[in-house]
């Protein structure tokens, strides 16, 4: 006796086209799976290579802003010292030296000359000046003076000839270009002869300009003088 297949409602054939549409779907299936384990590798390469941009930015911000607040302090330090070169210039412009002594005969050779009196006195600084005890003018303030000294020579009546001369003296030796010499002859005691010069002294601060008479008789109406420039 033949048996007969009994089928449930829910079984169902299997068909090639079935079986390659769930292959297809399966297919499908992990190539969405794939694709998103990719987006997930490309969003944290980019996240990566995000926080390394943001590092090398805010180390090259924080670079910039070094070297412009060192630049800042620079130029601060520029303006400062210029403001104060130009305090100082005008500080200059302002202040005065100026001093002129007079000393009627001097007769002591191998010393500084000393003065009666000045005719001259502006100082602006409160140091320095022109000592007319000792002859020394003390420089106030570093800087270009001129120095002039002028006398009448006096000579020994009754000698053919009397040679006279002074220095002026920077800080007690003789300068060179400042020797001053005159040689005269008496006639009766008649000197008409006089004698002098001016020069330009760079001091410093402190340093001291004075008169020194070397040879000679005697010096009348003698003049020094020592004005800044």
């Amino acid at each position: 006796k033949e048996k007969q297949l009994e089928l449930s409602p829910e079984a169902k054939f299997v068909t090639k086209e079935s079986l390659r549409e769930e292959l297809d779907l399966l297919k499908n299936n992990f190539k969405f799976v794939r694709s998103q384990t990719f987006n997930k590798r490309q969003c944290t390469l980019g996240l990566g290579l995000f926080i390394v941009l943001s590092v090398i930015v805010n180390i090259v911000l924080g670079v910039c802003l070094y070297t412009n607040h060192t630049n800042q302090q620079n130029d601060a330090t520029i303006i400062k010292g210029n403001e104060r070169k130009i305090s100082e210039n005008k500080k200059m412009i302002t202040d005065k030296v100026s001093f002129c002594a007079y000393k009627s005969s001097y007769t002591t050779l191998s010393t500084t000359v000393t003065y009666d009196k000045l005719t001259v006195d502006t100082n602006t600084f409160s140091s320095g000046g022109l000592d007319t005890a000792t002859g020394i003018f003390t420089s106030p303030v570093s800087g270009l003076v001129s120095v002039s000294v002028y006398f009448s020579p006096d000579s020994i009546q009754g000698e053919t000839a009397t040679q006279t001369s002074v220095h002026i003296q920077k800080n007690g030796g003789n300068l060179e270009e400042g020797w001053i010499s005159s040689t005269v002859q008496g006639k009766g005691g008649n000197d008409d002869e006089s004698a002098g010069k001016t020069i330009l002294l760079l001091l410093n601060k402190e340093d001291k300009v004075s008169v020194f008479m070397t040879d000679g008789y005697r010096l009348e109406s003698i003049t020094f003088c020592v004005h800044s420039i």
